[in-house]
């Protein structure tokens, strides 16, 4: 594995284990939903982040991740973590962002019902396209890594451990909301056997133990607040 060689650190290759396994689901068993995409895109900014302060500049501040629009299908938990995310983005937004954010929502909520199924079709030409072209960046991107990867092999082991501290330090700041915490917890417990989904399977939606389950129960009670995860075999805590 390459974290072992410190080539990846522990952090982004983390989130690049989640992007797969929820890849992996999506293309196999076309499983997933919308407030799995909605995190899984939240943790590949965060290593596009990652990427950049490490090889470009340390300095680099992305701002507040800014959410897409709202899905035809939304949950009441999608909902929320949307309008979070949103308050999130118009707190660092100056007044005129705002305004042009407040006028822009107003003209999409003024759309028919023709201009909208207009627009989807559109959109999904758009995407389309850009499918191609996204084709067409990763021929590009393997090219440009074979170049880095000749250029790397040649480098000399001060510019080495120089590139492997910046990756670290970089690794170090990358900043995951609780949201997306939780889904990395949630593939680590399942991949050991347990039975959790912190979005369903939680206290305040009625989950309980179950005789024959291993369950990790999301949010369960205690006299000192609410815990993260209650592991559970059958009844047992």
């Amino acid at each position: 594995m390459p974290k072992f060689e410190r080539v990846l650190p522990e952090q982004p290759a983390d989130l690049f284990h989640q992007i797969r396994i929820v890849g992996n689901r999506a293309t196999h068993v076309q499983g997933g939903n919308h407030a799995e995409a909605l995190t899984t895109l939240k943790l590949a900014r965060e290593i596009g982040v990652w990427f950049y302060r490490t090889f470009s500049d340390s300095s680099f501040s992305p701002g507040p991740f800014v959410p897409p629009p709202d899905p035809a299908a939304a949950t009441k938990l999608l909902v929320d973590e949307l309008e979070r995310l949103r308050s999130v983005v118009n707190d660092a937004r100056s007044e005129a962002e705002k305004a042009r954010q407040a006028a822009e929502e107003e003209a999409r909520e003024r759309m028919t019902a023709e201009e909208r199924a207009q627009k989807e079709h559109d959109d999904c030409t758009i995407w389309e396209q850009l499918a191609g072209e996204a084709e067409q960046a990763k021929a590009a991107l393997a090219a440009e890594l074979q170049t880095l990867q000749s250029t790397a092999a040649q480098a000399t082991p001060q510019t080495t451990i120089k590139l492997v501290a910046q990756a670290e330090w970089a690794a170090a700041n990358i900043d995951i909301d609780e949201t997306s915490t939780r889904a990395l917890i949630d593939a680590q417990l399942a991949a050991r056997g347990w039975e959790v989904d912190s979005q369903a399977i939680r206290y305040s939606t009625g989950s309980r133990p179950v005789r024959g389950r291993n369950m990790a129960i999301a949010e369960w009670p205690t006299k000192n607040g609410p815990a993260d995860y209650a592991l559970f075999t059958g009844t047992r805590f």
